[in-house]
C-alpha cells in the first residue's frame, strides 16, 4: 500500500489461527459476508469463475518469449519492421539478454525484478537468440538510438534500460506508466 498509494484503497488483513484448508476457507467466507453486509457486493475478483484479479505471477514466469522469426528468414519484411511491430503492438515489451527464466546480464535481471515488483504484464525478447531473432541485438539499438540492453518500451515508446527505470520506479513514474498501459490494454 505504501509502494502503491494510488492504486490502493484499503489494506485490510486478519490473523487467522487454523491454517488449514477449511480454517482458511471459514475465514475467507467470514471475510466475504462481512464485505457484501457492508458494501452489498462481492469484492472483486471473489465471483465465481472470475479471474482477473487473480496473480499473474504462474503465467509470468512461465510465459514465452517472443520469437521474431521461425529459425529462417522472412521475405519482404526487416527486423527493424519486426521490432517496430512488436513494440506497436505489446504494451509492455523488453529486450534482454536472455530469457525470462534466464536473464544473461545484471541489468537485465534488475529490469524483469522491477516489471515483476509492479506485478506488470510484459513480453520479452531475447537479443542474443540468433536463432529465431538474428541480428536482433544491433538491430534494437538501431531502432531505438539507445547504445545498451536491455530496453524497456511501453506503449510503444522507448522508456530506456535499467538505470532509467529503476529511477522512474523510485519516483513513482513508472508505476503509473505500466498501470495506463495495463488499463489501455484492458479496455481494447
Amino acid at each position: 500500500m505504501q509502494e502503491l498509494p494510488d492504486l490502493t484503497a484499503a489494506v485490510k488483513y486478519n490473523i487467522v489461527d487454523d491454517s488449514s484448508r477449511e480454517g482458511l476457507t471459514a475465514a475467507w467466507k467470514a471475510w466475504i459476508e462481512e464485505a457484501v453486509s457492508e458494501g452489498g457486493v462481492i469484492p472483486p475478483g471473489n465471483a465465481p469463475g472470475e479471474t482477473k484479479w487473480q496473480s499473474r505471477s504462474v503465467a509470468r514466469a512461465t510465459k514465452p518469449e517472443i520469437r521474431l522469426t521461425a529459425g529462417k528468414p522472412i521475405q519482404g519484411i526487416t527486423i527493424e519492421g519486426l521490432i517496430d511491430r512488436i513494440v506497436k503492438e505489446n504494451p509492455v515489451v523488453v529486450f534482454i539478454k536472455g530469457t525470462r527464466q534466464q536473464p544473461q546480464c545484471g541489468f537485465s535481471f534488475r529490469v524483469l525484478q522491477m516489471l515483476n515488483t509492479l506485478k506488470a504484464d510484459y513480453e520479452v525478447v531475447n537479443v542474443l537468440d540468433e536463432y529465431h531473432n538474428p541480428g536482433l541485438r544491433d538491430a534494437v539499438k538501431n531502432y531505438s538510438q539507445w547504445p545498451t540492453i536491455p530496453q524497456l518500451y511501453v506503449k510503444g515508446e522507448f522508456v530506456g534500460g535499467a538505470d532509467i527505470a529503476e529511477q522512474m520506479m523510485n519516483t513513482g513514474e513508472l508505476q503509473i506508466m505500466l498501470r495506463d498501459a495495463m488499463q489501455a490494454e484492458a479496455k481494447a
